[in-house]
């Protein structure tokens, strides 16, 4: 997974291997806009998703993808 920040000031900002069930976490990021890809050979589907951060709160961006 690559994290990037959208709007003014963007770019990749993390990355993320997944655990064996798809899940990750990242710690610290300023609230705003993010796009999630998910990165890797054979996968099909949609490989972007937008996610907003909010102060104190916990972002959520689900995928639905199969591999090849």
């Amino acid at each position: 997974m690559t994290v990037t920040r959208r709007g003014p000031g963007g770019g990749e900002v993390a990355s993320a291997t997944t655990d064996g069930s798809g899940w990750f976490g990242l710690v610290d990021l300023e609230p705003g806009r993010y796009q999630v890809r998910v990165e890797g050979e054979g996968v099909t589907g949609p490989r972007n998703r937008v996610v907003v951060v909010n102060a104190r709160e916990l972002g959520d961006v689900n995928f639905s993808v199969r591999t090849r």
